[in-house]
């Protein structure tokens, strides 16, 4: 059992249906050539196997006694992946704006406060070709830290591994393109390649927390 903070506990108390709390990201994904499997199948499959690499998957709320306190978090008996991981088929012809449009007003409902506050869909029928994935979590769950969790958990250490590199190829380029900074470019620059030399055991790191961990807040992710 975890308490909400203040803060958590806004992102509830404010919510309406007309002021949805949840933050959401909307992905399109090229499928490799002579791909015969399941896209959906596959993202139940793995969310399955990792539901338990990141807390945030597996707690729901728990109200307290005459509303005298913000709820706190519980683990879930069961996580029904039936329904929080969900097909949409698109109408032909299956278009972006079909698909925005789509997204949108999934985005619009609000998240069963009696389950853990996540959903996941994937959508095919589009005429690209691709496949689209929407996941949409509460924002009183979702923190600097837990948004890594989330991440780990659909990934690989090796994949990891590619996001840090990624991270340090970005502060690179931010420094590349911003010389005048002085000391500060100096020191991101410092960063980025402590990042690309150690990119290997801070994913692998990150990953073995994320197993072992529960979420905590987005600044002591940083510390």
């Amino acid at each position: 059992m975890r308490a909400l903070s203040g803060l958590d506990g806004a992102f509830l108390h404010l919510e309406t249906p007309e002021t949805p709390m949840h933050v959401a990201s909307l992905h399109l994904f090229d499928l490799p050539a002579g791909y015969r499997g399941d896209f959906h199948t596959e993202i139940k499959r793995q969310m399955r196997q990792r539901i338990h690499l990141a807390p945030i998957f597996t707690r729901r709320l728990a109200p307290m006694p005459l509303q005298l306190a913000n709820p706190v978090w519980v683990e879930a008996d069961k996580v029904d992946l039936d329904y929080h991981v969900q097909r949409v088929t698109l109408p032909a012809p299956g278009t972006q704006a079909q698909l925005e449009d789509c997204a949108g007003r999934l985005h619009g409902e609000l998240l069963d406060r009696s389950r853990p506050l996540w959903r996941v869909y994937t959508f095919d029928g589009l005429q690209s070709g691709q496949v689209g994935y929407y996941i949409k979590v509460h924002h009183s769950v979702i923190d600097g830290q837990a948004g890594v969790l989330l991440a780990q958990a659909h990934r690989s250490p090796q994949h990891a591994h590619q996001l840090v590199l990624q991270l340090a190829h970005g502060l690179l380029q931010a420094c590349t393109l911003r010389l005048g900074q002085g000391f500060v470019v100096l020191r991101l620059h410092h960063l980025a390649v402590l990042l690309r030399r150690e990119a290997p055991r801070i994913s692998f790191s990150l990953f073995d927390r994320a197993s072992r961990r529960p979420a905590r807040g987005a600044r002591r992710a940083w510390r």
